[in-house]
């Protein structure tokens, strides 16, 4: 799988320099980006810059929110973990801890001769209508 995924990878790199190659005028010509708010005291002129740059800005910055939103979901979910290992255990516990209740009954002699008394009573039949 490992050598699937860098292949695949390779090959998006060769493409996407391909394409970068084929377009080489429109990727290296320098533009220079305006921002006017309609203000004249905010008006904003980034220098000129090759488009490439852009490109590459806009894929770094998508790519660290990405990852931001892939950790903070990562950490999200282990914490989620955390706690129902913790309700788990919890649960567990109190399992053992009504197991050794139900043993403590089980191994009571005058329980026993009760429930011994209890089994030559007749069973009263309920009617259903």
């Amino acid at each position: 799988m490992k050598k699937i995924k860098t292949g695949l990878f390779f090959i998006i790199i060769i493409s996407m320099l391909f394409i970068i190659y084929q377009n080489h005028e429109y990727f290296f010509a320098k533009n220079s980006l305006i921002i006017d708010l309609r203000i004249d005291s905010l008006q904003w002129v980034i220098p000129e810059f090759m488009n490439i740059g852009y490109f590459g800005i806009s894929f770094c910055l998508g790519f660290l929110i990405a990852g931001y939103m892939g950790i903070s979901s990562k950490l999200k979910s282990r914490k989620v973990v955390k706690k129902l290992t913790h309700d788990i255990d919890s649960y567990h516990e109190q399992v053992i801890s009504l197991k050794t209740e139900l043993d403590k009954f089980h191994n009571d002699p005058y329980i026993k001769d009760n429930k011994d008394d209890d089994k030559d009573l007749p069973v009263e039949q309920t009617q259903t209508t």
